[in-house]
C-alpha cells in the first residue's frame, strides 16, 4: 500500500516527460531534479518526515506539476500530522494523475485525518474503482467504514473483499471490525483471529483485537499488542489504525510508551480491584454498574411491558391465559437479547 508501489515509484521517476511547470531558466537540470526526489523518497522511507517535506518544497518550485513530488509530499505530510497541507497536496496530487488509486488513498487518509468524512469516503470509493475492486483496497474501504462511517455497510464490504480474496487478512481484519462495531462480538473474535492467523502482522487486525480486548478489559493482552502494533509504523495503515483507536478514546498510539503505559496502569487497576474483591473489601463489579444507562433503560422497558400486561388483563379478563403467554415473549426476547450482546 505504500508509495513506492504506485506508478509513480522509483521505477519511473526517469520517465516525467515534459512538464509545463518546470522553467526554462531553471537552475536544476534533469539529473539533479532526479537525485532530490530519490533524497525525498529516501527520507520517507527511513520516517524522516520532516526532511522530505522540504525537499519536496524546493522540488515543488522547480516541478510544481510533477506528480511524484506532490504524491511524497502529500503522504509526508499526513505522517506528520499537518493535516490541512496533506489534503491540498492530495488534492493537487490527485488532480495531475487522476488515475491513480493509491494517490486517491492518501487523499482519503488525509481528508479523514482532518474529519472530512464525505470526502473521505468518496476518495476511498474511488479508489476502490479504480483498482477494479481489489480485495485490498476493499478493505481499506471497509476498514475506513466500520471505524468512521457505517458498521453495516463496511460489513457488506468486508464480507465482498473476503469472498473475493479469502487469504485476504486485511479483510478479515475489515470484517471483525465491522462485527465488533455491531456487538456481535462472537463474530468479530472469529474474524479477527483469522485475520491474525493469514498475516500476525496485519496492522488492520492488530488494531481491531486491540479495541476488542481493550472492550473486555483485558489491558494485559492489549499492552503486548499494542508493541506489536508500533512495529507498523510509517505505512498508511498505521495512520488509518491510528485514527480508529483515538476514535475509540484510547490514547494515540503513535506515542506508543504512553500508550501502553496507559494500558498497564488499567490492568493494575484492574488487578487490584479483583483482589480488593477476593479479600471482601468489595463487592464485584456487574455490566450494570460499568453500564448504568443500559441497566435503566432495561428496567424501563421491563415496567413497561408489566404494566401494558397489567391492562391487558384488567380490560379482557377472559383473555388472561393467552395475554400472560404472549405477554412474556418480549420479556424473553429482553432476555436472550441482554445475553446475546454483552
Amino acid at each position: 500500500m505504500g508509495l513506492l508501489r504506485t506508478p509513480f515509484g522509483r521505477g519511473n521517476m526517469g520517465r516525467r516527460g515534459g512538464d509545463p511547470g518546470r522553467a526554462r531558466g531553471c537552475r536544476m537540470d534533469e539529473r539533479q531534479i532526479q537525485q532530490l526526489t530519490e533524497e525525498a523518497l529516501e527520507a520517507l522511507d527511513a520516517g524522516n518526515y520532516v526532511r522530505a517535506v522540504a525537499t519536496t518544497e524546493q522540488l515543488a518550485t522547480i516541478v510544481p506539476h510533477d506528480p511524484t513530488v506532490c504524491a511524497i509530499r502529500a503522504e509526508a505530510l499526513l505522517k506528520t500530522d499537518a493535516g490541512e497541507d496533506a489534503v491540498e497536496a492530495a488534492r493537487r496530487a490527485v488532480e495531475l494523475a487522476p488515475e491513480d488509486q493509491h494517490l486517491h488513498t492518501v487523499l482519503g487518509l488525509a481528508a479523514w485525518r482532518t474529519e472530512r468524512l464525505t470526502l473521505a469516503q468518496e476518495s476511498f470509493e474511488r479508489a476502490v474503482e479504480l483498482s477494479d475492486e481489489a480485495p485490498r483496497r476493499v478493505a481499506d474501504f471497509a476498514f475506513f467504514m466500520a471505524a468512521a462511517r457505517g458498521p453495516r455497510l463496511a460489513e457488506a464490504a468486508a464480507n465482498q473483499a473476503v469472498c473475493a480474496d479469502p487469504q485476504c487478512a486485511a479483510a478479515w481484519a475489515a470484517l471483525g471490525l465491522a462485527q465488533f462495531r455491531l456487538r456481535r462480538r462472537r463474530a468479530a473474535e472469529a474474524s479477527l483471529t483469522r485475520a491474525l492467523e493469514l498475516d500476525a502482522n496485519d496492522p488492520y487486525a492488530q488494531a481491531a483485537m486491540l479495541a476488542l480486548l481493550c472492550d473486555r478489559r483485558e489491558h494485559a493482552k492489549a499492552a503486548a499488542l499494542a508493541g506489536l502494533l508500533a512495529d507498523n509504523r510509517g505505512t498508511e495503515e498505521f495512520i488509518a489504525v491510528r485514527l480508529f483507536l483515538l476514535s475509540c478514546g484510547l490514547p494515540d498510539i503513535a506515542a506508543t510508551g504512553q500508550f501502553v503505559q496507559t494500558i498497564e496502569h488499567e490492568a493494575r487497576k484492574r488487578q487490584v480491584g479483583r483482589e480488593l474483591v477476593e479479600r471482601g473489601a468489595l463487592r464485584e463489579p456487574t455490566y450494570y454498574a460499568e453500564a448504568p444507562w443500559l441497566f435503566w433503560l432495561c428496567l424501563l422497558l421491563s415496567v413497561l411491558i408489566v404494566a401494558g400486561l397489567i391492562a391487558l388483563i384488567v380490560i379482557r379478563p377472559d383473555w388472561t391465559p393467552i395475554i400472560v403467554l404472549f405477554g412474556l415473549i418480549p420479556l424473553f426476547l429482553l432476555w436472550i437479547g441482554r445475553r446475546l450482546f454483552d
